[in-house]
Formats: structure tokens, sequence, C-alpha cells
């Protein structure tokens, strides 16, 4: 219940007056059971990983709205579908609300294709493929399901295929990425590639594989721990070349072990007008072996500034 008493005016010569409010608070209201609905293929723990609302604690409603934000920022649903609605009053238990996560699944998957042509790179394709709720462990048990789409997702999980063909440089790789290992704060990330190039002094092939685990602290920090190890073959090399480039010549093997810190304050993941993004990082180059032996230092600092905004909500950024 809330009242408000109106005190006497203390100066006359002032137009103020005193406002007394009494607020006499109830019982909290708390969350109990926290259901999905409307998702046919993406697991019930891919929506119920962002909700910061957990059943038997307190209802929260700055914490509903950023729920609802971190669930459409997944792009796993169609723009402006996600629907959370809290519940009447369970009338078996005062105070506890059920809350319901309404989604509208969309198309997740993405095709590219595309030609580039210049005067150091010759002409160049790409074929891109790209699953943003993809699910390893869900291959399908018919070709309808195959054809259809069904099989493979449902995990939020991430798989890119890329493969670049052209007439100086080749390049395929596979990238598979699970933003959420085993359902704790670490992720996951694995990638294997095959490249080629034709250069002016020599030719160079590589292949290899990259592996990386990764850990939230909080809502802004993020560490990770890449390890990569790569073969590589120089071969046609021209005579004129330094006498460094023969010492690499034929196949060698480089190995790695890495480093990474990011915090990152902006408002938006894709489309951020607010914040900034700072990693550092480090790499020992030899530390599992091989053929080279060096450290690698990163760091990459970006600013987002929003410079005007239209009536329809659109920005300008100021990006440094």
């Amino acid at each position: 219940s809330v009242s408000i008493v109106v005190q006497e005016i203390r100066d006359e010569k002032l137009p103020q007056v005193d406002l007394l409010l009494f607020i006499e608070e109830g019982t909290p209201a708390r969350v109990g059971e926290v259901s999905v609905i409307g998702n046919d293929l993406t697991r019930q723990q891919v929506v119920l990983r962002q909700m910061q609302l957990k059943p038997e604690r307190p209802l929260d409603s700055e914490l509903l709205d950023q729920s609802k934000k971190d669930i459409e920022a997944t792009r796993l649903f169609e723009p402006g579908s996600v629907k959370i609605t809290v519940q009447p009053e369970d009338p078996e238990r005062p105070g506890v609300h059920d809350v319901n996560i309404e989604v509208h699944e969309t198309n997740t998957g993405q095709f590219n294709f595309g030609v580039a042509v210049g005067s150091d790179a010759g002409v160049v394709g790409q074929i891109g493929m790209v699953q943003k709720n993809f699910d390893v462990l869900s291959p399908p048990h018919t070709f309808e399901e195959l054809f259809s789409g069904q099989a493979f997702r449902g995990a939020g999980q991430t798989f890119d295929v890329e493969i670049l063909p052209g007439t100086v440089s080749q390049t395929y790789s596979a990238t598979l990425v699970e933003p959420y290992l085993f359902e704790s704060e670490y992720s996951g990330s694995a990638t294997v590639f095959f490249s080629t190039r034709d250069y002016r002094e020599f030719d160079e092939r590589r292949y290899g594989a990259r592996v990386g685990v990764g850990r939230r602290f909080g809502t802004l920090w993020k560490g990770n721990i890449v390890a990569r190890a790569e073969s590589i073959d120089l071969s046609n090399i021209e005579p004129d070349r330094p006498v460094d480039v023969f010492e690499v010549e034929d196949q060698h093997s480089l190995t790695g072990v890495g480093v990474e810190f990011t915090r990152d304050t902006t408002n938006d993941r894709f489309r951020p007008w607010r914040g900034n993004h700072v990693s550092l990082g480090v790499e020992q180059v030899g530390a599992m072996g091989g053929d080279f032996d060096f450290t690698h230092f990163r760091y990459q600092s970006a600013a987002f500034f929003a410079v005007s905004e239209t009536f329809l909500g659109y920005h300008t950024v100021l990006k440094l």
C-alpha cells in the first residue's frame, strides 16, 4: 500500500511543500517455473541459458528486460518475436509467478557466393556456408530430415565452412564453435584448414588445426587459450631471394600456444554505438615443439561514439 501525506507550507514566500511518502511492502515476488514456447528445433537450454531470472529467485523487471535482449542477441529467432510474460500468482504458492518465454524460430543458415579479381591475387571465388544454430550431435535419421534442414540444428553452435578457390591462392577451412561447453561458462572452438599461395618469390602450402577454450568472467571479461599446429611447405623459391627464405625451404612445422583477454562494454554485439572493446594477447610459438621459436604480442582497442541519432533510432557512429 502507498499513501502520501501533505505537510504544511514551510515558508509562505516559497512555493514549496513537504511530501511524506509511506510505502508498506508486501511479500516479494519470486520466480516459479520458467518455460519456453515455440522452440520446435532449438533446444530449450539454448534459450534458458540467456535468462538471468532463475526459479526461486526474486522477480526483477530489469533482469527480465535484459534477458529478452540477450535472447534476441543470439539471432536464432525472428526479430521482435521474443516475448517474456509473467503469469498470475500461483494460488498454492503466494508470491510465486511462472515466467513464459515465447519465441519464433527463423532460418539461421546462410549461403554466400562471390568472385573477386585482383592484380596480385588473381581470380578468387568464395563459397561460404554458416549455420548459427548447429548441433553436431543431431545427425539426420532420414534423407528428408537432411534436406529439410531439421538435422544438425538446435544446439546454438556455429558451424562455418569456407571455400576460396582461385588461380593464385586457394583456402579451405571448417570451424565449429560451442559457446557454452557442457552448459558451463566455458566455450570451445576447433578449426581445420588448408591453403596454397603462389607468390612471385616462392610457392607456399599450409595445412593445420586450431583449438581453443574460453571462459566468461561476469558480463564484461572473457579469456581464451588457443593452441595451433601447422605444416608449412615453401617451394619454387626464386634464386635471388634472401638466404633466410632458403633456410625454411621445403616442409616445416609450427606450433603455438596463446592466451588472450578481452573486455567488452559495447551496448550491442553486432552494431554498437556506445562503449569500447579491448583485447590483449600473447602467443609463444614453439611451445609444443616445431621448427620455429618466437613470442608474438597482440593488442587491439576500439571505441564507439554515437555522433547523432534520427527519430527512427538510427545512429551515426564514430569508431576509433
